[in-house]
């Protein structure tokens, strides 16, 4: 159901085109086989001339026809009381008297609540003046923005079995959608065809998202309409979401065509290992790792035997290469810093020492983007002289792509967070923090599931929460002094985050460090695993089920910890040289990097190393990451190499 009113009687309420254009055009998209797919009678647009009871009529029909979505837009003047209640200005409506020829709010409200019972995702959208009223005008109290956060990051009904399963009751949910805060009014850009909130939405409706997968949520949508709108400076969206409900509901991404209509070679889909190299070889391994799994003193205590886990099956101890490793890059002399995939496969990003982030297309291994982070310096000193105490300063220390794809988070050496737009290459700085206490490099970055929060370690012994959406501080997470954080990791449910701390110092073996796990949606401590001294870098890493953390210690040792039982399930020893990074695979494969350039890949079903790799460099591996296919394994040196793996 689509309202749009594009003319009015009262003199200080001026006629709004396109707010009957845009009501209009988005009727269109939705009925579009490449948006939504809407059938024609199930999409209805309302215009002028038509009165109150009507409009709620029209509301109450299509709402008792709704079974799994409904969906109520409204575009026109929107009009407040003294009491801050909003009402939707129709064409008889008083601008003096908003009681007056309008459609109050709480009676739309009510209608929708009460007709769409059977609705599965009720879903209210609001472009006019003072929309965000709406989301303090509900029965119950209005969430707060950690609230909003907090219910972004529940856990989603993964069974497949259905509706009857626990947890499905989560995807049930209403959700408003607003074009400016409750104070704030809205806008028709000079000589646009729609209004401005709405403008934003059908632009990417119609172009889509570059990078993301075949459908993207309303929540992924939403974000990115907000994010441009708040970059310059335009009146800021509002979300108001139960239950998580906009990450549920998907569109299809017109930037992406259907998988089966795709070419083989299009930087659309993941790109075909076999493409690279049309004659596979097999590598042998020839070096086997030792694996400490729990299990009864072996008589012979000089012995180091390595077992495997009981109830499993062991797995092949050769790594089929499709032909040679693909260098993208040779930095020469300046190391990278940090790797990583975009969720589709399509792109890699790189982050390296001279301050430099590029993304990588893998079906062409071109770089197709460079974004270069214009430092931040809040020292009164020269930038020379700050970068002659500290060559770090202008570094991009890591990369983290969100998980539609749209944005890439770069810890900068600086001590700022950047949010890069994928697409258009433009940049958010997140806030410059305490100059005294953030003042030191970003050591890692790290989005939640949901994409809704961002974890991010500095200099420092904390660990600051971001508001994606927002791009305001949520919390702070301390880890009490000289725990100096090198790394965060969220599990795959998104509830848990666990941080590794330490001084970094290579030459201390004192355990001044800890190995934490924190309840994202409270902030609390959980559990200490462990007291360590873990290296800046990549030493953490949860498994795809996320049960098992992997966790380095300063010693080249790699723990896997269950994280059910809260205790250590088996110790990796690596070669002499030192890991320096891990991270998991597909089926339990876990990826170490050491300092002599090589990569390792375990089995840790099966507890044996299966493929020592090779960078072709003599300088340390600084991070590690597989494509989310795991079709490709990804490693940063002074080189950034891409293999081609087949298990």
């Amino acid at each position: 159901m689509l309202i749009g009113i594009d003319d009015y009687a009262h003199a200080d309420l001026p006629a709004m085109p396109a707010a009957a254009a845009g009501a209009r055009h988005l009727a269109g998209l939705l009925r579009e086989p490449s948006v939504w797919g809407l059938a024609e009678e199930h999409v209805t647009v309302i215009g002028s001339t038509t009165p109150v009871e009507q409009v709620l009529g029209a509301v109450r029909d299509a709402a008792l026809g709704a079974e799994d979505t409904l969906v109520v837009y409204f575009a026109g003047h929107g009009l407040r009381d003294r009491s801050e209640r909003l009402y939707l200005a129709l064409t008889a409506a008083d601008a003096d008297y908003p009681q007056i020829g309008t459609l109050p709010y709480l009676q739309l409200r009510d209608v929708i609540r009460q007709s769409g019972y059977r609705a599965k995702h009720r879903v209210t959208v609001l472009d006019c003046c003072y929309s965000g009223i709406a989301g303090g005008m509900s029965s119950d109290a209005a969430p707060t923005r950690t609230e909003l956060a907090r219910a972004l990051e529940e856990p989603e009904d993964s069974s497949g079995e259905g509706d009857d399963q626990e947890g499905a009751e989560d995807r049930y949910g209403d959700c408003v959608l607003t074009s400016a805060p409750p104070t704030r009014r809205s806008f028709v850009l000079q000589g646009a065809r729609f209004p401005e909130f709405t403008g934003e939405l059908i632009d990417i409706l119609e172009t889509g998202i570059p990078g993301a997968d075949v459908t993207v949520s309303l929540e992924t949508t939403w974000r990115r309409v907000h994010n441009r709108m708040r970059r310059r400076g335009s009146p800021e969206p509002q979300q108001f979401a139960q239950n998580a409900v906009t990450r549920h509901l998907h569109l299809r991404n017109r930037a992406v065509r259907e998988p089966a209509d795709e070419p083989e070679t299009s930087s659309q889909q993941a790109p075909d290992p076999d493409s690279w190299d049309s004659g596979g070889t097999d590598l042998t391994v020839t070096w086997q790792a030792t694996v400490d799994a729990q299990r009864p003193p072996s008589p012979d205590p000089t012995t180091t035997r390595t077992t495997k886990q009981p109830g499993h099956e062991r797995r092949s101890s050769r790594l089929c290469v499709p032909g040679a490793p693909v260098t993208l890059f040779d930095s020469r002399d300046t190391p990278l810093g940090s790797v990583a995939f975009n969720p589709s496969g399509t792109l890699l990003a790189s982050a390296s020492e001279d301050g430099t982030v590029r993304l990588w297309e893998l079906a062409t291994q071109k770089c197709v983007r460079s974004l270069p982070h214009q430092v931040v310096n809040p020292w009164a000193k020269p930038l020379a002289e700050v970068l002659a105490f500290n060559p770090r300063f202008s570094a991009a220390l890591s990369v983290a792509f969100s998980p539609d794809g749209t944005d890439l988070a770069v810890g900068n050496g600086d001590g700022t967070v950047s949010l890069w737009d994928v697409a258009d290459g433009s940049e958010t700085v997140l806030p410059y923090l305490d100059g005294t206490q953030w003042n030191g490099s970003v050591a890692s970055v790290c989005f939640s599931p949901a994409g809704a929060m961002l974890a991010a370690t500095y200099d420092a012994p904390a660990i600051r929460l971001w508001d994606v959406a927002t791009r305001t501080s949520m919390a702070t997470l301390a880890t009490g002094d000289a725990h100096w954080v090198a790394q965060v990791a969220f599990s795959p449910c998104g509830q848990v985050l666990a941080s590794a701390s330490g001084n970094g110092n290579p030459n201390n073996t004192v355990n001044d460090g800890l190995l934490q796990l924190w309840d994202t949606s409270s902030g609390a401590d959980i559990a200490t695993l462990t007291e360590t001294n873990s290296p800046a870098g990549q030493p953490l890493a949860f498994s795809s089920d996320g049960k098992t953390l992997a966790s380095l210690r300063r010693d080249g040792r790699i723990t896997l910890w269950d994280i059910a039982a809260r205790k250590t399930s088996a110790t990796i020893t690596g070669p002499s040289s030192g890991v320096t990074c891990v991270v998991f695979g597909h089926d339990g494969v876990l990826a170490g990097g050491f300092l002599d350039g090589t990569v390792t890949l375990w089995d840790t079903v099966s507890s044996r190393s299966i493929a020592v790799l090779t960078t072709g460099t003599n300088s340390a591996v600084s991070s590690l990451a597989f494509s989310p296919d795991g079709a490709f394994l990804a490693s940063a040196t002074r080189k950034l190499t891409v293999w081609p793996l087949v298990l």
